[in-house]
């Protein structure tokens, strides 16, 4: 099952640079100028930068309240509200509990990263929206993180995990990604503008290329 926080894309930017000057959304633009845009930030003023991260950050609030809206909507089935262990409902990590990311770092070889995204903390919420998105989702099965080693085993069966994700879909009526994307979905072409006219300010600002 899913174990790693989920992300919303807000805004992806490419690393790598074209004849006209990079591969963005709408507008093109490259994570190599905005790291440039940064030290020059940096050089003149450091909280330049801050606030530049401040006002990027702030555009995605309304988006998470949307997120955690959909999260409340979320129908987790018995067993995880029973559920002691680390994917047990509320247990550990709030359902609901989120993070605003602004990131301009490029992860193995991808020439990509999300600038701004928004991650949801919470594996008991991951698993309960994506669980039957991908057959990896489903091999081993709903496992009680506190059951004894042999009822781990006895659980982890195919059948009974299509039948978790089976319960999960008719309890949310909706396939993977059940309540959070549909949540976000609709606000993040309007999201993503509102990001694209800050990095058009601060390139102009600061007389680079940029959008």
């Amino acid at each position: 099952m899913a174990k790693e926080p989920m992300s919303l894309e807000v805004a992806r930017f490419s690393g790598a640079l074209s004849q006209r000057g990079g591969v963005g959304v709408g507008n093109d633009i490259s994570v190599t100028n905005i790291r440039e845009l940064q030290k020059r930030m940096k050089a003149i003023e450091p909280r330049l930068r801050t606030e530049f991260v401040r006002n990027l950050k702030s555009i995605g609030r309304p988006l998470e309240s949307k997120i955690k809206t959909g999260i409340g909507t979320i129908e987790p089935l018995s067993g995880m509200r029973k559920d002691k262990g680390r994917l047990g409902w509320n247990v550990g990590v709030p359902a609901n509990k989120t993070l605003i990311q602004y990131r301009t770092s490029m992860g193995g070889k991808s020439l990509t990263t999300s600038l701004l995204r928004i991650k949801v903390q919470s594996p008991a919420t991951v698993l309960v929206d994506m669980a039957g998105r991908s057959g990896r989702s489903v091999g081993e099965g709903r496992r009680n993180d506190n059951a004894s080693p042999s009822l781990r085993r006895r659980n982890a069966n195919k059948n009974k995990g299509y039948a978790f994700i089976a319960s999960l879909n008719i309890k949310n009526s909706h396939t993977p990604s059940r309540r959070i994307w549909p949540s976000a979905e609709d606000s993040l072409p309007a999201i993503r503008r509102e990001v694209e006219v800050v990095l058009a300010n601060a390139f102009r600002y600061f007389n680079m290329k940029g959008l």
